[in-house]
């Protein structure tokens, strides 16, 4: 049996059960780590929204919301657990195409699992299984647009390429970043067939497939009246075409786009390789630049495209100053992985192996993946988010307010939306405060003599106001401070 061949083919009748072997052994693994109810920060907002069908953060990610949405109709779990079982499958119905990819470029059908399995279990891809977030449909999205590609160079017809824009325009719907795809993928059909695009019907396909799926953000304004919208916080009206691009364009995050500074660039880049080559626990990632340097005569075309994508990947997100910014390059790591089945053909023909030993080590080494990574990404018990939110607002009174941040407010809004918990309580998070208001506006809640809570008083911008440590909810009460008082003059 051969390890690989060069020319690129496609096997639908014999591929149909490894390739979804390829996706369920991955799914076992994500559902038995994935978080069992809702999880922090954007997961929980991402959570609510889908529930609600509400508008998160920029861009608004309509197509979460109602893949989101339809996973919150699963009678299993919580609303939190059932969301977060969305990332599980995105995940893991990625694979059959990452699956298709690598044999498409010659890869036989264990090599091509074996090499779909590195990428299924190695860290960063896994990790984006485990709680409700966008990144896992991302990849997902991904996959198919380059296995769509790489098979419309096989059959150029205008149903692949009309198929092919229509998953792109619902991929933005995910997050934008899909754009990031589309000089590698332009590249990748143009230079197929390039004889076909003097064909209008090949036009006309590519842009009703286009329009149609973009037109998912169309939710965006009809859903502007949801009691989650992001944009509303900003005073923008979805409605009107200022406020619609406002929203879809990412504004309240644009002045982070480009935000490193260039002197610390090569840091950035020495960080991406250390992760990269981590991700991989180094083997991948060697076998990875072989496989890429051995085949790119072969195929010239198939491997610049992909090194569009993922160039495009890293110039966007390195210098985005983000913190979590790791998973947002899960599209890089991906096409990484498609150069792996590659690299082991070609060290195999080198050492002059038995194809199918070295298609069973790349096996042995996911497996290691496997059992390394399960406990790293294991969040099967981790109930802290929601923990945390029920005891703020099981200390706090009715009708008081809690000033937070994004680790608190997102969770809480869940327990709110979804589980109609402490309805009376406001709940302010610090990121919709204008940088400067703060002091003025915990002037303004005393002012209206509101019962103030907060997980800081720094938050506020009164780091000295008088407060009470409650050790209940792990927040500070605001004491009332009247004006007669000289030591409170001199604190407000």
């Amino acid at each position: 049996m051969l390890l690989y061949h060069h020319r690129m083919s496609a096997h639908p009748r014999t591929d149909l059960a490894p390739a979804l072997g390829a996706a369920l052994l991955p799914l076992v693994a994500y559902l038995g780590t994935v978080a069992p109810t809702v999880y922090g920060l954007d997961s929980a907002e991402l959570t609510t929204a889908a529930y609600i069908l509400g508008i998160p953060h920029a861009p608004g990610s309509p197509t979460f919301q109602l893949l989101g949405h339809l996973f919150t109709w699963i009678p299993i779990g919580d609303v939190g657990y059932r969301v977060n079982m969305l990332s599980s499958f995105a995940a893991a119905a990625g694979l059959p195409f990452v699956y298709a990819i690598h044999r498409s470029l010659g890869a036989s059908i264990l090599l091509s699992l074996a090499a779909t399995w590195v990428l299924a279990f190695s860290y960063y891809y896994w990790i984006t299984a485990v709680a409700a977030e966008l990144y896992a449909p991302q990849a997902m999205f991904t996959a198919i647009l380059i296995a769509q590609a790489v098979y419309w160079r096989l059959d150029p017809t205008p149903l692949r390429v009309g198929l092919m824009t229509l998953v792109f325009g619902l991929g933005l719907g995910v997050h934008l970043s899909i754009v990031l795809l589309a000089p590698g993928l332009a590249y990748l059909t143009f230079s197929g067939a390039p004889q076909q695009w003097r064909r209008p019907a090949l036009w006309i396909a590519a842009a009703a497939g286009l329009l149609l799926g973009s037109s998912v953000y169309l939710y965006l304004p009809l859903r502007s009246h949801s009691p989650l919208n992001f944009a509303r916080e900003f005073g923008v009206d979805l409605r009107t075409w200022d406020g619609f691009w406002w929203m879809v364009r990412g504004e309240m995050f644009s002045s982070r786009f480009f935000g490193v500074p260039t002197t610390q660039w090569p840091g950035e880049i020495a960080l991406y390789a250390f992760r990269l080559w981590s991700n991989f626990l180094g083997m991948g990632c060697f076998l990875g630049a072989v496989g890429l340097a051995n085949d790119f005569s072969r195929r010239p075309a198939v491997h610049l495209s992909l090194l569009l994508m993922f160039g495009a990947h890293l110039a966007f997100f390195l210098p985005y100053a983000v913190s979590d910014k790791q998973v947002m390059l899960v599209p890089s790591y991906l096409v990484w992985s498609l150069w792996i089945s590659l690299g082991v053909a070609a060290v195999a023909r080198l050492a002059r192996s038995v194809p199918a030993i070295s298609a069973v080590a790349l096996t042995a080494f996911a497996t290691a993946m496997l059992f390394i990574n399960y406990p790293l990404v294991d969040l099967s018990d981790d109930w802290s988010a929601r923990e945390r939110a029920e005891a703020i607002l099981d200390t706090l009174p009715h009708g008081s307010t809690f000033v937070g941040t994004w680790r608190e407010i997102p969770a809480i809004k869940f327990l709110q939306l979804v589980e109609g918990r402490a309805p009376t309580i406001k709940a302010i998070d610090t990121f919709f405060i204008p940088t400067g208001y703060q002091g003025q506006f915990l002037d303004d809640l005393v002012a209206a003599r509101e019962s103030i809570y907060t997980s800081s008083p720094r938050l506020l911008g009164r780091p000295k106001s008088p407060s009470t440590y409650h050790p209940a909810c792990d927040c500070f009460e605001i004491v009332g401070c009247p004006d007669r008082q000289p030591v409170c003059r001199k604190i407000w």
